[in-house]
């Protein structure tokens, strides 16, 4: 069945949309390349990564490119265009559950998702972070796969498919081989290597507004990337190591550019409270009279000052993520914030007019006891009583093993263990908490395959999505033990993604996953 029914399909002339960036018109010549995003048009024109290969893309006069979602296929969202009409489809991937989405807009464009049986054209390449950390599964269907960061393999990805003509697949393919940052579907992987730039002289920013997204008519502007912190389960932390800033200055020549239409931005990055000149940025937003919204903060960052800016710009809402209500065991997972920061965030922020807190709590760790649960509750009491009258929210997600962090090593709790601890956690915030959203264990359980899958994985979402059998079913024909996300000896075992090189290496992540394991009791140590 084809995911995009009639009455939800979506165009051009419903979004009001409103461009930053001036293009060119591509001359008449110039190839019909789209980029998709494997999720709604809401969702992805809400995603910073996707407005920066769509940008990158659009800027070359030899490409005639234009945007599909599920709710547009078969069709491209500016022109109607048959997305089978294109020499190449530009991906872009923030969650492994959307490789399902991406065969069913091939098989719904008419397009052979199979990378071995699709034949010359269209070329297909898929990035983003959850290939990045895996590209293994999605070998099956993309014939390129951009690992790491985009900011330079997008460019050298897209240079070459200018000169493609249909007929060219093979050589185009071969010149990418051994780039920095490429890997190439179905030819060996050894020396791939994480794109990884020190220096970004400028960080992505919406290329266009559109009222029909998650944060409606508002820019997002990364103004930093990857993270101060260590958690042993973050992926971000990770793969977009160290954490690299956009300097004050560059910031401010970037507000110089944008229209005087834009009166909401999004500052985007895993701790906006962590740039040094944060203050600075937002008493600038303040003063240019422009609506300011924020994606985290880090509660030990939060002072007198700090929030007394956030409280200016009107902003009623925060998150803040402890991950856990204990203290010690938030220590053993690496987020080493005491409880006290949160309580101390809290009551800052309410007394500057936040009225809604929420709070994301994570479960299927290591070491989740009864003793941890009930630390929870304690904390989520004390959390209440810090916010004064404000309401609490709480997000519920299930820890899944990620590639290239110490929890890649990870036994997952089996399905009903899973479900039992979500219970005992929902019910320990009962009290503090007006709504609690629970993370879906089946959709947990089917990530965690997706992540830390082969290329067997891959043949299975192929099979899958063409809709013709259940999941379970597209498993047992490629035989895979969907089991294996549970299994203790993965510690020792050579796993799918570890051909590419970057700045972690194994034994790193295995001393770390060694040390977590040792700390909570629950497992031995893996030489």
């Amino acid at each position: 069945m084809s995911p995009n029914p009639v009455k939800n399909k979506i165009n051009s002339k419903m979004c009001g949309e409103r461009y930053i960036v001036n293009f060119q018109k591509p001359a008449r010549m110039a190839n019909n390349v789209f980029v998709g995003y494997p999720s709604s048009y809401r969702e992805g024109m809400s995603n910073l990564g996707f407005h920066f290969v769509f940008g990158e893309l659009k800027s070359r006069e030899l490409m005639r490119v234009e945007r599909f979602f599920t709710d547009t296929s078969p069709l491209t969202f500016e022109s109607g265009l048959k997305i089978s009409s294109a020499i190449a489809l530009f991906f872009s991937f923030s969650f492994e559950e959307d490789y399902l989405n991406l065969v069913r807009i091939l098989i719904d464009s008419g397009i052979e998702p199979s990378r071995e049986e699709r034949g010359c054209r269209p070329i297909i390449v898929v990035g983003g972070p959850a290939v990045s950390a895996n590209p293994v599964p999605m070998s099956q269907v993309a014939d390129i796969i951009s690992i790491g960061e985009g900011e330079e393999t997008v460019a050298k990805i897209a240079a070459f498919v200018e000169e493609y003509n249909g007929g060219g697949r093979g050589e185009i393919l071969e010149k990418l081989s051994g780039v920095d940052g490429i890997f190439i579907s179905g030819q060996p992987g050894k020396g791939v290597v994480f794109a990884h730039p020190e220096i970004i002289s400028k960080l992505p920013m919406s290329i266009l507004l559109s009222g029909k997204t998650v944060f409606s008519d508002m820019l997002l502007m990364e103004i930093s990337r990857g993270c101060p912190g260590r958690c042993c389960f973050c992926l971000a932390s990770a793969i977009y190591r160290p954490l690299r800033i956009q300097p004050y200055d560059s910031i401010m020549e970037t507000l110089e550019e944008i229209p005087r239409f834009v009166n909401k931005i999004g500052l985007v990055s895993t701790s906006v409270t962590s740039h040094p000149d944060f203050s600075r940025i937002v008493e600038e937003l303040i003063k240019r009279k422009i609506k300011t919204s924020f994606s985290s903060l880090r509660a030990e960052d939060i002072d007198n000052e700090k929030a007394l800016q956030i409280g200016r710009t009107g902003t009623r809402s925060v998150a803040l993520a402890p991950e856990t209500g204990s203290e010690a065991m938030r220590f053993i997972l690496g987020k080493k914030v005491p409880d006290d920061a949160y309580f101390n965030a809290a009551n800052l922020l309410a007394l500057q007019g936040i009225k809604r807190f929420t709070i994301y709590l994570l479960s299927g760790y290591p070491g989740e006891t009864e003793q941890v649960i009930n630390e929870t509750r304690l904390f989520m009491e004390k959390f209440k009583k810090a916010v004064r009258r404000g309401i609490v929210s709480v997000h519920i997600n299930i820890v899944i093993p990620k590639p290239w962090t110490p929890l890649q090593f990870y036994a997952m709790p089996e399905r009903k263990s899973l479900e039992r601890k979500l219970k005992e956690l929902a019910g320990a915030c009962e009290g503090p908490s007006r709504n609690i959203r629970i993370k879906s264990v089946r959709s947990s359980l089917r990530q965690a395959i997706l992540s830390l899958g082969s290329d067997d994985v891959g043949k299975a979402v192929i099979e899958y999505g063409k809709g013709r059998i259940s999941w379970n079913k597209a498993l047992a024909h490629n035989d895979i033990d969907p089991g294996f996300i549970h299994d203790k000896g993965r510690v020792s075992q050579v796993l799918p993604w570890e051909f590419i090189s970057g700045s972690i290496n194994r034994q790193y992540l295995l001393r770390r996953y060694n040390d977590l394991m040792n700390k909570t009791g629950t497992g031995e140590t893996i030489r």
